[in-house]
């Protein structure tokens, strides 16, 4: 069992949230961070019920599945290593990835004598469990990346050891997802292929030193190469913007090469538009960027020694540096090599951005940007009646803006979009208003999520605090097994009345001003139609429910 010491994992959490940070417009939220391992790639995935979590492999024969829903604690809902469960051979490998395609985890190694071939997790069952579907090596033991092209649910496997100057091809599709169908072993022009991006059938193709390769697989049968360029380095990886017309690649030796804006809106006739680099050590120029990743007009990168480094590229010709956060503080007299950030996902829906770090584990990071907006002031007060939440803003210099999105939380980290509101577009000092009809019930935090045409930041939390004036109850259609959410404004007591008159269940509950889920037993309740009485002390509250 892989079980650190509670004071051993204390005493490295308190040394590692002593390091000094450099950011600009990012902040750290939280980590994790086990002792006593190195780490690799990162990816991110969502539940059916909006949870979010990070999976992170170690150089070690660990993949380690976190919640991260509360960014300021996450959580390990699942650690799969040699042996864990039936079936599961894992080696100790230097590099892994991983890639997700409705709600299956595909991870595959490559090093030495690593043969772990293709696994599949099933997560469609989090935040329960996650189980282990099954181990393939039939038609390759070890790789280097993979990548899915979710249009088609083909996944394409890249650097393996079976055919190492080409590409192994799967179908996930059509039921495929826990046994996938193999559709192709191919041998392409260019050779070794170290990572690629997959879009709509065309791959794009880092071949290492033999440049960039666009191939076609349409067809995977038959792949047709659409064109090449030779570029002054390893070409490691790349990442293709929203248009197709532009791809950002990155070359990892030797150290110190700038990121390329490759044209390849005509395939046949690719060009390196641009090239820019950022240090962010003064001491020399040999920053090297490991894995690109675009997200709208924003780029983010994996950049080693200078961690996550994040890129306006809304007008090529002029990119510019508008983040960053060093997650390996260890270098401050020049880069010395590939330690530091090794992966970035920028692509959770409530914006916050997983990085891993050879050394320092999984940090959760926030990026903020400057708007051209003033947002003046922003309040949250309780209406007259108590039952809505007024919310109140103003702002000046409305530059670009196009929308302000406001979220609601219970507890201050895990909020959701309750409405929207257009913006005015002034440059003179605007009034907003946005009333909540439905607010929870105790505790509400509001925040305004601003957006402009390329990117998006947030306001400060403002609060409100509803009374009950009376229950609430939800739903009032059940199925038996389920179970009743309901808040109470004092102490009651409940009972489940049918149509005839007759009590089926009756309970003392406390008075809470948080929705609470209440256990029914309704195992012995009627089917059909009845009520939900809830008596206080002076009078009765009665709800109607239909019960399945």
């Amino acid at each position: 069992m892989k079980k650190p010491s509670m004071l051993c994992m204390l005493l490295f959490a308190m040394h590692v949230g002593a390091y000094s940070q450099v950011s600009m417009n990012m902040t750290e939220l939280g980590f994790f961070d086990p002792p006593g391992l190195s780490f690799n790639d990162v990816w991110g995935y969502v539940d059916a019920n909006g949870n979010e979590y990070a999976i992170i492999g170690s150089w070690q024969d660990d993949i380690f599945i976190i919640d991260v829903t509360n960014p300021y604690s996450p959580s390990q809902v699942a650690h799969f290593y040699n042996n864990s469960v039936p079936g599961l051979s894992m080696q100790h490998s230097l590099w892994r990835d991983f890639k997700i395609y409705n709600g299956y985890l595909y991870a595959i190694a490559d090093q030495g004598s690593s043969s772990e071939g293709l696994l599949v997790f099933n997560l469609n069952n989090l935040p329960a469990y996650v189980t282990f579907e099954g181990q393939y090596t039939d038609k390759f033991q070890r790789a280097h990346n993979i990548f899915i092209d979710t249009l088609s649910g083909h996944l394409y496997v890249a650097g393996s050891n079976s055919q190492n100057n080409g590409l192994i091809v799967y179908d996930l599709s059509n039921g495929n997802e826990s046994n996938p169908l193999h559709l192709n072993s191919v041998a392409l022009p260019g050779g070794y292929i170290h990572d690629l991006y997959v879009r709509n059938d065309t791959a794009y193709c880092s071949h290492g030193y033999s440049g960039y390769y666009i191939h076609d697989f349409t067809n995977p049968a038959a792949p047709l190469t659409l064109g090449s360029i030779g570029t002054s380095g390893y070409n490691h990886s790349s990442w293709l913007l929203p248009s197709g017309e532009y791809a950002i690649v990155a070359e990892e030796v030797p150290q110190g090469l700038p990121l390329i804006f490759m044209d390849v809106a005509q395939p046949d006739n690719m060009n390196m538009d641009t090239t820019f680099q950022f240090p962010l050590q003064g001491t020399g120029t040999f920053n090297t960027p490991h894995n690109p990743f675009v997200h709208g007009d924003l780029l983010y990168v994996s950049y080693y020694e200078d961690g996550v480094q994040v890129f306006d590229i809304s007008n090529p010709p002029s990119t510019q540096i508008v983040g960053y956060y060093d997650t390996y503080p260890d270098n401050t007299n020049g880069y010395t090599g590939y330690n530091g950030c090794w992966g970035v996902y920028p692509y959770l829906p409530s914006g916050i951005i997983l990085a891993s770090d050879t050394k320092y584990g999984l940090r959760v990071l926030q990026y903020t940007y400057t708007l051209p907006l003033q947002l003046l002031s922003f309040s949250a007060e309780l209406s007259d009646n108590k039952e809505s939440v007024n919310l109140h803003w103003k702002t000046a210099m409305e530059e670009n803006m196009e929308i302000f999105d406001i979220e609601r939380s219970g507890n201050d980290f895990n909020f959701v979009s309750i409405g929207e509101v257009m913006p005015v577009g002034q440059t003179d000092p605007t009034n907003y208003l946005f009333t909540d009809t439905n607010p929870l019930p105790g505790n509400n935090y509001y925040r305004l999520k601003m957006s402009d045409t390329y990117r998006q930041t947030y306001s400060d939390v403002a609060e409100a605090f509803v009374p009950l004036k009376k229950a609430r109850v939800q739903p009032n259609i059940i199925h038996k097994g389920e179970t009743i959410r309901l808040a109470l404004p004092q102490a009651a007591q409940l009972s489940i009345v049918d149509a005839t008159g007759k009590v089926h269940w009756t309970s003392n509950i406390e008075a809470t001003n948080q929705f609470i889920n209440l256990d029914t037993a309704t195992g012995i309740l009627p089917t059909g139609f009845c009520y939900l009485f809830i008596a206080y002390d002076g009078y009765i509250e009665t709800h109607p429910l239909l019960i399945r």
